[in-house]
């Protein structure tokens, strides 16, 4: 899921469906800018809305039936075309089945 981006309401109900579409030993990765991204300005790209942007404690509980689940918040270099370069801030997860 790299910047797949959805709201609260469908959030919740996408990341469960994921969980269950994936086979023993399957693993969901995911990036996507954190709520910093709209906080400190940055001017990469993503949404504008909040809800729609994810901090890492936010996915471990959307992921929380999942082991091994880790993640980082980190700011990074985009270099993805036009509308997403420079700096940008970016969750990051991942888990096991």
């Amino acid at each position: 899921m790299i910047y797949a981006h959805l709201n609260s309401e469908l959030r919740n109900q996408f990341h469960h469906n994921v969980i269950t579409s994936l086979k023993p030993g399957g693993k969901p990765i995911l990036e996507a800018f954190h709520p910093k991204q709209l906080k400190d300005n940055y001017k990469s790209g993503g949404p504008k809305n909040t809800d729609m942007l994810y901090a890492l404690n936010l996915l471990k509980k959307d992921f929380q039936n999942l082991t091994d689940g880790q993640g980082k918040e980190l700011e990074i270099d985009l270099k993805e075309g036009q509308f997403h370069s420079d700096k940008g801030f970016v969750t990051r997860f991942t888990g096991v089945k």
